[in-house]
């Protein structure tokens, strides 16, 4: 089975017209016209790999808000993933984009706080030597420093795959790891040299 543990997110869209500059302020005013929801971080890729393959579990933690409530409702509707998720985190980490018209953002607006709940336990006792590891790191409290030191340590007695979405500067924390799969900025901090695209490349 196909493991995804890390930070959960609701992305969220609300769309609409900004045709003026609010009196109050130099900004312009939304006029909302609709609201759209999906699923982030960890959740997205669980969903991703859902589509590919059949037998994926996702490990993490949302709050007792609306958003939390959303993210759970979205989860419902996928048939190939089997959810383990705490419901105790103190609010559902949110990413809410503010869009004008001809998908302008306008801004976005972000809500978080770091977690320290139990998903981590449930995580680490229900993998086993038939799993695949993926660890979304979002650096938002769910794969701190020891949970992914015992998970890779483990997954290594079980010569069980550990594969990692990284965040942040500290990659001692994935030493062991199968494949750290970093975007380009990551890799360019973390190497410190600039990365050439394949655009450059063709020059």
């Amino acid at each position: 089975m196909i493991k995804v543990y890390g930070d959960i997110m609701l992305d969220s869209w609300i769309i609409g017209k900004a045709s003026r500059i609010s009196p109050e302020a130099p900004v312009p005013v939304l006029k909302e016209i609709e609201r759209k929801n999906s699923i982030g971080g960890a959740a997205n890729l669980a969903l991703n790999l859902s589509n590919i393959v059949d037998n994926v579990s996702l490990f993490g933690a949302v709050g007792m808000d609306d958003e939390g409530f959303d993210v759970l409702k979205i989860l419902e509707t996928t048939n190939n993933i089997d959810c383990s998720i705490q419901s105790d985190a103190e609010i559902t980490t949110t990413k809410t984009r503010l869009v004008g018209q001809h998908g302008q953002h306008i801004m976005r607006w972000d809500k978080e706080k770091k977690y320290k709940g139990k998903a981590q336990a449930r995580f680490l006792e229900s993998v086993n030597e038939e799993d695949i590891v993926c660890l979304s790191d979002y650096n938002k409290g769910l794969c701190n420093h020891d949970l992914v030191h015992t998970l890779i340590q483990e997954a290594r007695a079980f010569n069980i795959p550990v594969y990692i979405d990284p965040k942040g500067h500290n990659w001692k924390k994935y030493s062991f790891a199968t494949l750290i799969k970093p975007n380009k900025k990551e890799a360019e901090k973390i190497l410190g040299i600039d990365l050439r695209s394949d655009h450059d490349y063709e020059k």
